[in-house]
């Protein structure tokens, strides 16, 4: 049997699992970045290289990079289990501490960045402060998985 979409997800990002920032460049960035508005970014590979291209289309993929689209079937599953859980788990399927973890990470990289001057701490303390809530909302869905929601009481 072949390797899981997740087991090449985890291979492929070790350090945070298959959480990441999007980049500025991202179509969605505008919408996380300005916003804040939570954004999910799902495809298979690493980078695309005739992405917006002339290539970029429906016979370069079937010649070339997926033939049988077993990749699109993939990625498709991902994205429609996505949204079953969405739509219907009573805890949301996230891992915040691992976004905390992410968050506390890009601060460490931005305060060899910037002029020791200018200080950081309201942001550490805003992390510590996400990371603490983040814990809590892990424990609370340890200890309540298995709640049913019923209609009419």
């Amino acid at each position: 049997m072949g390797t899981t979409l997740y087991e090449k997800w985890t291979a492929m990002n070790q350090v945070f699992g298959i959480q990441r920032l999007s980049g500025v460049d991202s179509d969605f960035a505008p919408f996380l970045h300005h916003a804040g508005v939570p954004c999910v970014d799902i495809y298979y590979g690493q980078e695309f290289p005739v992405y917006h291209t002339a290539f970029d289309s429906y016979d370069w993929m079937k010649n070339y990079a997926d033939p049988l689209f077993h990749r699109h079937v993939a990625v498709a599953g991902v994205w429609g289990l996505l949204a079953l859980h969405l739509a219907d788990d009573y805890i949301l399927p996230f891992n915040y501490l691992s976004y905390a973890d992410q968050l506390e990470w890009y601060r460490k990289v931005l305060s060899n960045f910037v002029d020791q001057s200018i200080s950081l701490h309201s942001l550490a303390i805003s992390i510590q402060g996400f990371a603490a809530a983040a814990k809590e909302a892990e424990n609370e869905a340890e200890v309540k998985p298995c709640i049913v929601l019923r209609p009419n009481g």
